[in-house]
């Protein structure tokens, strides 16, 4: 199978290609810089720049994976970034989704990244949850934010694609743990110094995937061409902030008692804080489990190991 990866150089880009590799797949990956791209994968892929595409090129490859966007834990969330998280988005997929257009039925397969952001908060109360699937409709309750106007932005620029008969899956992906990187990463120096403690009210509810079976769940979807619309990529067994944090802390071997309450939360970090920390989604893979995938990763415990 021939594969093209954009957004290939990131944590999930990396854990992905290294995957496909293995699996003797011809890939290609596409960034704003090939010096970068060769620098991590060398020979073993194909570097492009987004300069270097088109329809043709696209026509010899049976899929499109696109990853690219701006880690939205970056920094503080001024005016200047907020647009940098769109349109870092909407840029690449929009490309995409252009040029697969124009193949129409002769264009390979999109399998374009999203997130659960894109059905808002939708309860933070752990005794009345509201679990949310990819058939999700009663948009009454959800409350809007920046997030979920980006995913919905986001999916919305899959339209040309979608119109002219390009098989599109859209991957909503949840919070992406791997220890030592990403949220994981960021939590280990504070935990590890004996400072873990719930945020906010710790009801807010956290939709989690573990790195090996995000990487696992894609490749179901690759091998998986009748599975096209909206998939939520998340377990199906979603935490609250609370259980979260203190289960690190007790991976760690240490005390969970600090707390930070939303006021300050909201002083410190602004809109990131109040929509990445006090925010929160209860968010299960039916589809992805309908069809038969088979998570290895069986609690959120498992996810530190």
């Amino acid at each position: 199978m021939k594969i093209i990866v954009a957004g290939g150089t990131g944590c999930i880009g990396r854990n992905l290609i290294a995957k496909l590799l293995e699996r003797g797949m011809d890939i290609a990956v596409i960034g704003r810089d090939k010096r970068k791209i060769k620098k991590i994968y060398e020979s073993r892929v194909e570097a492009l720049e987004w300069s270097d595409l088109s329809s043709q090129k696209l026509s010899y490859y049976d899929a499109v994976i696109n990853l690219a966007g701006q880690d939205i834990s970056e920094k503080r969330w001024s005016k200047k970034f907020k647009e940098c998280i769109l349109d870092s988005r909407l840029d690449s997929t929009n490309a995409l989704a252009l040029l697969c257009s124009k193949l129409g039925v002769k264009s390979p397969r999109m399998l374009n990244a999203s997130a659960v952001g894109v059905y808002g908060m939708t309860g933070q109360n752990p005794l009345q949850p509201i679990p949310v699937d990819e058939s999700w409709k009663d948009i009454s309750t959800i409350e809007s934010s920046f997030l979920s106007d980006v995913a919905r932005k986001w999916e919305e620029a899959l339209a040309p694609a979608i119109a002219n008969d390009v098989p599109v899956t859209i991957m909503r992906f949840g919070v992406v743990l791997k220890i030592n990187e990403g949220m994981l990463g960021k939590l280990a120096l504070s935990v590890k110094l004996g400072l873990a403690g719930k945020i906010g009210s710790g009801q807010q509810w956290m939709s989690w995937i573990h790195i090996d079976d995000l990487v696992s769940a894609i490749i179901f979807l690759l091998e998986h061409p009748d599975i096209t619309g909206p998939i939520n990529l998340t377990h199906p067994m979603p935490v609250t902030q609370s259980a979260f944090i203190h289960l690190l802390a007790k991976h760690y071997h240490r005390p969970c008692f600090f707390n930070m309450p939303a006021w300050l939360v909201k002083c410190l970090f602004g809109e990131m804080g109040e929509e990445l920390l006090l925010g929160g989604q209860n968010v299960v893979p039916a589809r992805l489990q309908q069809h038969g995938f088979i998570f290895s990763k069986k609690t959120i415990s498992d996810a530190f190991m």
